[in-house]
Order: C-alpha cells, then sequence, then structure tokens
C-alpha cells in the first residue's frame, strides 16, 4: 500500500473512531441522566451519578489514537478531537 493510500486508510480509521466515541458518548451520558431521573423520582436518591468528567474520558480515549501511532517520515496525520457539543441535545445515533 502506498504512503497516499494509508493516510486515507488512516484518516478514515480516525474518522470512524470518533464518529464511535462520540455516539457512545452520548449514548453513555442519556443512560446516566435517564437513570439519575428515575432515582429522583424514587423520592431517595442512594446513588446518583454524576457526569462532569465524562467527556474528559472520552477526550482521552480519542487521543489514544494519535498518542500511539508512530508517523514515519514525520508522515501523518494529527488527529484533533472535538467533543460533541451536548450528548444530552443530541439524538443518540
Amino acid at each position: 500500500m502506498n504512503k497516499f493510500n494509508q493516510q486515507k486508510e488512516y484518516d478514515t480509521m480516525c474518522e470512524s473512531v470518533k464518529k464511535l466515541i462520540d455516539a457512545t458518548e452520548i449514548k453513555m451520558a442519556k443512560m446516566i441522566e435517564n437513570y439519575n431521573k428515575k432515582s429522583l423520582s424514587w423520592g431517595e436518591t442512594i446513588f446518583e451519578v454524576e457526569t462532569d468528567a465524562l467527556s474528559n474520558m472520552f477526550n482521552k480515549l480519542n487521543d489514544y489514537v494519535n498518542n500511539h501511532t508512530d508517523h514515519v517520515d514525520g508522515y501523518g496525520s494529527y488527529f484533533n478531537y472535538q467533543p460533541p457539543s451536548s450528548p444530552w441535545s443530541q439524538e443518540i445515533l
């Protein structure tokens, strides 16, 4: 495989990983939000799951590919992750 095809495949893989992680973050945030709402409706909250640091965990997952890629001869793209704007306002993908 030549460098052009390899770069294209790498970029495609990075974009697929980003979409998967974004979708998972949104689903997870909604699941936690739904649980917390149910918990409040029970009248006594024994367990409440905080979501303040959730996006940071997904940022680390997205950084994984770039941080663990050996770019030979300076060739390769930097995958710049942008988290979904708000997991609670987006539809589950």
